[in-house]
């Protein structure tokens, strides 16, 4: 539980720090929101780790995979309703693999809903589609 602790404030610190000296992070965003989506998902990660690993089962090879996080980095997208929290992991090959998040808002509460690895194809499809939908 101390490691986490000490880990979560590097990590808020780290998040915090980059988000405000950022200018390219300028959006419709708030910082607030963002911050918040980020703890989030760092509770998510959290709860869903053990002894260090992300755990996340991979349906397509009928497995549960290992990932440790490598960059939580602040970006955030919002699709519809819906917020994408992009992250970077590693495997334990150390290979680097894309884990977004997909979280939503409601009322004061952030929940993360679920963690799509390698699935950087169905946050641009969802994108896509809400560009189409604008048009």
């Amino acid at each position: 539980m101390k490691f986490k602790f000490v880990s979560r404030i590097i990590r808020y610190s780290l998040f915090t720090t980059f988000l405000v000296f950022n200018p390219v992070l300028a959006d419709s965003i708030s910082a607030a929101v963002k911050l918040e989506l980020q703890a989030a998902m760092i509770d998510f990660i959290d709860y869903n780790s053990v002894d260090g690993k992300f755990l996340y089962l991979d349906v397509q090879n009928k497995k549960v995979s290992s990932y440790y996080p490598a960059n939580l980095h602040p970006r955030v997208l919002k699709v519809g309703r819906y917020f994408v929290i992009c992250s970077d992991f590693k495997t334990d090959e150390g290979k680097n693999v894309d884990v977004d998040f997909l979280a939503i808002k409601i009322g004061d509460e952030i929940r993360v809903l679920q963690a799509l690895v390698g699935r950087r194809d169905v946050i641009r499809s969802m994108m896509k589609a809400q560009m189409d939908q604008r048009q």
